[in-house]
């Protein structure tokens, strides 16, 4: 065997140069990145509100989303987006949520510091996601809010779920921790609830190391989220309800706000998105090819 016939494990010519988009997660920061990290270093460590590169973030979020939902609050985790989005629909004691039993503990634990409760329904094993004959079935008089999880990466049957939902007078929160830029029927996921939350998780396809981000049309939604993690943090005004403006100082207690070094790595991570999206579907198109006519597997 000659050197330019051995693996490359042993010596041999590899024969794929440049580094596979899934080898090294997440992937290193290129200089661009790296300079503005300084920068801000050198500028303001801890930006108030939505200004310098928290506000581009959910500015550039929004645009990712086809700008089919109008407000973008970040936050410092998914998890800290989820409570708030559920204290902002309106959990509380004697509410239940019915959420999917196929997903992460996360998506729905969040209830249970809001005093409420949590039903579990099956998932539909087509979409992975919450079957909507399942959710039909949970519903009680104490129902109140309905969380779909798109897993991993595939959406769930979002129109035979809002019939329900609104048939019921339910709100429905969307958790597309793992579907960022997934589409239904050619709307982007997250588009379609009265909330939706992404993680930007270290481990997600668009990262900020930690941090998520939450978005709604709903204005009344939008306040309440920001006010539960914001308190004077935002300008008074960012809060449109002028009801609510009362508690601009205090909002309800807790910090829960995204530091602008995250939001750097996140604008980053977004938008090298698409290559990255394409690359690894390169690569999973590849794999369905090989393996098409393998009896066994489907």
């Amino acid at each position: 065997m000659t050197s330019d016939e051995r693996l490359a494990l042993l010596g041999g010519a590899p024969v794929i140069e440049q580094p596979l988009p899934h080898e090294v997660w997440p992937p290193p920061a290129d200089q661009t990145e790296l300079s503005e990290l300084a920068g801000q270093r050198n500028t303001d460590i801890s930006i108030k509100g939505n200004s310098g590169p928290i506000g581009r973030l959910e500015a550039d979020f929004l645009a990712f989303l086809d700008n089919r939902a109008r407000f973008a609050v970040t936050f410092n985790s998914g998890t800290s987006a989820l409570l708030a989005a559920y204290f902002a629909l309106g959990v509380r004691e004697g509410v239940d949520v019915v959420g999917p039993a196929l997903t992460y503990h996360a998506a729905l634990s969040p209830v249970f510091a809001l005093r409420g409760d949590v039903v579990l329904a099956d998932i539909d094993p087509a979409t992975r996601g919450l079957d909507p004959a399942a959710l039909q079935a949970a519903i009680t008089e104490h129902t109140k809010i309905v969380t779909v999880v798109h897993q991993w990466g595939h959406p769930c049957d979002m129109d035979a779920i809002l019939r329900i939902a609104e048939r019921h007078g339910l709100r429905v929160l969307e958790d597309c921790s793992h579907a960022h830029g997934s589409h239904y029927k050619g709307r982007p996921v997250g588009t379609f609830g009265d909330a939706a939350v992404f993680s930007l998780q270290a481990n997600k396809a668009i990262y900020a190391g930690e941090g998520g981000i939450l978005v709604t049309s709903d204005p009344g939604v939008h306040d309440r989220a920001t006010l539960l993690g914001h308190y004077r943090d935002r300008s008074r005004d960012s809060v449109l309800d002028e009801g609510l403006r009362a508690h601009w100082v205090t909002g309800y207690g807790l910090k829960l706000r995204m530091s602008p070094f995250n939001a750097i790595v996140a604008r980053h991570a977004l938008a090298a998105f698409p290559a990255r999206k394409e690359a690894r579907h390169r690569c999973l198109r590849y794999f369905g090819e090989q393996l098409r006519d393998v009896p066994y597997l489907e």
